[in-house]
């Protein structure tokens, strides 16, 4: 069983725990990482397509794909009105309405920072309307404020937004309330820390 960078295991998770074929929405590139000793001809196959606003790491991503039937990598604004049309384009050429599951590795905080509270609720909805289960790798509150810091240490204007945040202190709290709230999802089950101390949550819908 492969390991990322930062210890989780969830590609080999996913295609342990599930026994037909799966459709996956990865909204990082770092799943790359577990595809050459995790689509193995021993698991199953699945269909992934992986998605970053980094044209650098997508282009990365493609050059070390080790699975181009099967696997594609778009660099794509995830909350654009664009990638939703490509995403419901690709599920409908796979005769599915909805993913089998979509991973957030290591995302949210960015999309926090920069969209505000308004915009961790869309872009949380936006990914649930469109999977069946979610895996989210929240990064804690200090995480928050080290990007902070490294902006005006840096002599940069730092995130407009930050100061506005009512989402603060737990962001795991947070997102577990907009995926039960908002989503109507429910708990599966939340991980322990990995090596970076961060943890994972996995909710399914209810119906």
């Amino acid at each position: 069983m492969g390991q990322s960078r930062n210890g989780t295991t969830p590609a080999a998770f996913v295609i342990r725990n599930y026994k037909r074929e799966r459709l996956i929405l990865d909204l990082t590139y770092i799943l790359r990482d577990f595809l050459e000793e995790t689509m193995s001809q021993n698991q199953p196959e699945i269909s992934l397509i992986g998605i970053d606003l980094d044209p650098i790491l997508i282009e990365r991503a493609r050059e070390r794909n080790p699975r181009p039937d099967c696997v594609t990598f778009e660099c794509l604004d995830f909350l654009s009105e664009d990638c939703g049309e490509i995403l419901r384009g690709y599920l409908a050429r796979m005769n599915k309405t909805r993913f089998d599951v979509a991973f957030c590795f290591s995302i949210t905080m960015w999309i926090h920072l920069n969209h505000g509270d308004d915009g961790l609720e869309a872009f949380l909805r936006r990914v649930c309307e469109l999977a069946e289960m979610i895996v989210v790798e929240p990064q804690p509150w200090r995480c928050y404020r080290n990007a902070s810091r490294r902006l005006r240490r840096a002599k940069s204007e730092d995130f407009p937004l930050l100061k506005e945040l009512k989402y603060t202190g737990d962001p795991s709290k947070h997102i577990e309330n907009i995926l039960t709230r908002l989503c109507d999802f429910r708990r599966v089950t939340v991980t322990a820390g990995n090596d970076w101390g961060r943890m994972l949550l996995i909710y399914e819908r209810k119906s």
